[in-house]
């Protein structure tokens, strides 16, 4: 999830999050095991994909973050 539209982030908070609640956990990216997904988890996945996608090793995920907030700040 390297910067949702909003659309996407309704779906994830409406239909797809409340089936992973376990126990009223409150996290809004809760894992498999129900506990808060970590920045280091975050990392390496965002790692991997880009590795898979054959993008440059300089890209990490707060790369997209900042591109994915200067796309919304240019566009108003």
């Amino acid at each position: 999830m390297f910067g949702c539209p909003p659309d996407a982030l309704d779906e994830w908070f409406t239909e797809v999050r409340p089936l992973l609640d376990t126990d009223g956990n409150p996290a809004a990216w809760p894992s498999e095991r129900g506990v808060r997904i970590g920045c280091q988890r975050i990392n390496s996945r965002s790692v991997t994909y880009r590795k898979a996608l054959g993008l440059d090793d300089g890209l990490d995920y707060h790369s997209f973050r900042r591109s994915y907030v200067t796309h919304l700040i240019e566009d108003g």
